[in-house]
């Protein structure tokens, strides 16, 4: 306490005028002396980012039954009703178990008794944290039949426990055997009708949380080609999740020059490609929960291309699920009629 008004005298000796020094009283020393013995009384009120910035599980009992956060009396978040009243998180921070907090931004609260790292699925036993296996286009081939190759991978190491079809639609699929705990399994779907859209739908499981750690995934793909006497090709893709945000153009060899994403109306990208480039789009500002429209334009010179995936994997550089690059697709872009554009998905 002596060094405070130490630091009080010094501050208040200085040129600052009484509401400079009065804000850096405040902010500063009352702050760093006062907060460990006041964290729940009145100067949580008054300064509640001093009272809530002792560490990230601090349990701060809520004033009178409010929970006091950094936007005032309701800004933070409460848990649950402890011997001594409720218990207040930075709203930072989910509130989990008895009177605690999760450690950080990059959890969240599981069945209301543990916190798993929000690229983990909670499992649905409640014995821990899971990462569910993966889906990637690895292939897509264009003639003599238009087929496409997905790469089902479990990350961890624990391996597969099953691979499934939620949903096929014209599409012959193959699914060849694998042995339990493999993470690698190859997956083959053919187009039946041509002429018609194709859509799959792969449930897969890992061996964790009792088989229990599951995954749905379908590719979203389509080769924009620009007929004769046309400068533009289109395609639109609706009823899509949220988590479905990344958008990968890979360009041909004969390449678009423009390529425009629009999300739920709103344009997101318009950018100029170099043939054979490969970019990735995030689209998650301007995606919802679900059912949302994704529509794609190329635009260039009769004949030109390029490779179109919309999936939950970033496309060029990973994400959580694979740390490393990811290779550009296997791609055949010359032997399809140019304007017709068939694409698998929704």
């Amino acid at each position: 306490m002596a060094e405070m008004f130490d630091e009080l005298t010094r501050i208040l000796g200085s040129r600052l005028s009484r509401r400079q020094a009065f804000r850096l009283f405040a902010g500063g020393v009352a702050g760093r002396y006062l907060t460990p013995v006041l964290a729940g009384g009145a100067l949580g009120f008054l300064w509640p980012d001093r009272a809530l910035a002792q560490g990230p599980r601090a349990a701060i009992p809520c004033a009178g039954g409010f929970c006091v956060g950094p936007g005032g009396i309701g800004g933070g978040l409460c848990g649950k009703n402890c011997a001594t009243g409720f218990v207040c998180c930075p709203d930072r921070f989910s509130p989990c178990g008895t009177c605690n907090c999760c450690a950080t931004v990059e959890e969240r609260c599981c069945l209301g008794l543990y916190c798993c790292p929000v690229d983990r699925q909670c499992c649905p036993t409640g014995t821990g944290c899971c990462l569910p296996p993966g889906f990637r286009l690895a292939a897509y081939y264009t003639y003599p039949r238009n087929k496409v190759e997905i790469e089902v991978r479990e990350y961890t190491g624990v391996g597969l426990a099953s691979i499934g079809i939620a949903r096929s639609v014209n599409a012959q699929v193959d699914i060849p055997n694998f042995a339990p705990g493999s993470t690698y399994v190859l997956v083959t779907a053919t187009r039946v009708d041509q002429s018609r859209p194709a859509q799959l739908v792969l449930q897969t499981c890992s061996l964790a949380c009792q088989s229990q750690c599951c995954e749905t995934g379908d590719p979203v793909v389509t080769q924009l080609q620009i007929a004769d006497g046309r400068n533009r090709a289109a395609e639109s893709f609706s009823d899509l999740l949220e988590a479905e945000h990344f958008v990968t153009v890979q360009n041909g060899k004969r390449g678009l020059n423009r390529f425009l994403v629009v999300v739920n109306g709103q344009q997101l990208a318009n950018i100029v490609l170099r043939r054979e480039e490969v970019r990735t789009i995030d689209i998650a500002s301007a995606m919802k929960p679900s059912q949302n429209v994704v529509t794609v334009i190329g635009r260039g010179g009769p004949g030109s291309s390029a490779l179109v995936v919309v999936s939950d994997v970033r496309g060029v550089s990973g994400n959580g699920k694979a740390a490393t690059a990811l290779p550009p697709v296997v791609w055949e872009e010359s032997e399809w009629e140019p304007g017709v554009n068939p694409h698998w998905g929704r």
